[in-house]
């Protein structure tokens, strides 16, 4: 602070924004299951004691990863019921390219688009959020983007029960727009 105006000088006045301290966070690599030589590599590194973010030489950053050695669950059908969990935040849009909140099932995935069925809004879960981010290259913000945040439940009853290819490609591929920037994940 400057002393005589009591004001902050320029460009001198910060915050943090942090990870408070014993939070966990479950992520995942996508890889190859049959090469042993990527999974040692990837696990070699991912044990080492880690900082991120800035300021870590003022004890900010300090994180520690684990290996977990998993599989997905394979979709199991519901018969007349779809139920997906979204691991990522999801732009889902509409047939006229407008933001949607309410998606119908085609809206999800090119596989979905011969189905009609809405979103079942009495067992459904939905919280949204918009998003601007900054475009590096045009030093400045993007179009905003709104978007189903990550721990929603969309749930639809079914007109006929999805087939086991479509299960698997909705547990295998994201669904919606910029999946490039890690949307579109459910289980």
């Amino acid at each position: 602070l400057d002393s005589a105006t009591g004001m902050a000088k320029n460009a001198q006045l910060f915050t943090y924004q942090f990870i408070e301290a014993g939070q966990t966070f479950v992520g995942w690599i996508d890889y190859p299951h049959d090469r042993k030589d990527i999974e040692t590599l990837l696990e070699s590194q991912i044990t080492k004691p880690l900082r991120i973010g800035r300021s870590r030489n003022t004890e900010f950053g300090q994180v520690s990863c684990e290996w977990l050695e998993t599989q997905m669950s394979a979709p199991a059908s519901l018969g007349d019921r779809l139920v997906l969990w979204c691991l990522s935040d999801c732009e889902l849009r509409n047939e006229h390219g407008q933001p949607s909140l309410a998606p119908h099932l085609c809206d999800l995935h090119p596989c979905l688009s011969d189905r009609t069925e809405c979103i079942d809004a009495t067992s459904s879960f939905v919280l949204s959020k918009s998003i601007s981010r900054f475009n590096q290259k045009r030093q400045g913000l993007d179009t905003e983007q709104v978007v189903i945040k990550a721990g929603s439940v969309l749930s639809y009853r079914l007109n006929k029960a999805l087939s086991d290819a479509e299960l698997q490609t909705l547990a295998r591929e994201p669904i919606g727009f910029n999946t490039h920037q890690g949307l579109g994940w459910v289980m």
